[in-house]
């Protein structure tokens, strides 16, 4: 499982224009399971149809906006954060 981070590009003043975006991503141990119906219902009905409950062994050290699971993408609806862990709530990206 890979967490992503999207780095804004940097601003050229002598031309005006932003660079792109480079997105950096991280590897981590996590476990993935198929988010239930009592689940979805406790996060307030954010979970989409294919949605996913991810808990990472251990807190990243970095931030990101979205989590690559099996080559798939997801947006991360609601995170719980924990002392040790942290528990994503995440969903399926259309593209």
């Amino acid at each position: 499982m890979e967490l992503i981070h999207q780095e804004p590009g940097a601003y050229d003043p002598l031309t005006g224009n932003y660079a792109d975006a480079v997105e950096v991503s991280k590897t981590v141990w996590a476990d993935v399971t198929d988010t239930g119906l009592q689940e979805k219902a406790l996060i307030g009905g954010k979970a989409g149809e294919d949605s996913r409950t991810v808990r990472l062994q251990q807190k990243p050290d970095f931030q990101f906006e979205k989590v690559c699971i099996d080559g798939k993408l997801y947006q991360i609806d609601t995170v719980r954060r924990y002392r040790i862990r942290e528990t994503l709530y995440v969903s399926r990206v259309s593209t």
